[in-house]
């Protein structure tokens, strides 16, 4: 418990150091959105067993959880950077495809 007092407090700092130096925040709403995203995903994701055996259910449940993460991530634009990135890949990908 006091790791954690400690953790939070020291990035609550962190932040409120940013935003009154700076006067910029390192956080939108977007984050906020994407992180209980995460967690619920993760709470969904904790109680299922897709397979009996353990190891390839991690596997199979981390591939899954990965592409709705990565799904939720580029549908609802929380980076334009990322989205960016994404795009210039896939296209990448295609130009390599067709020749």
């Amino acid at each position: 418990v006091s790791t954690l007092i400690s953790i939070t407090l020291f990035s609550v700092m962190k932040v409120l150091y940013v935003k009154l130096k700076f006067d910029m925040m390192p956080y939108t709403y977007k984050t906020i959105i994407l992180v209980m995203f995460l967690v619920l995903i993760s709470f969904v994701f904790e109680n299922i067993n897709i397979i009996d055996n353990s190891f390839i259910n991690i596997i199979v449940k981390s591939i899954i959880v990965s592409s709705i993460y990565i799904v939720f991530v580029l549908s609802f634009e929380i980076s334009p950077h990322i989205n960016g990135v994404f795009i210039k890949n896939i296209e990448k990908i295609k130009n390599k495809i067709k020749n």
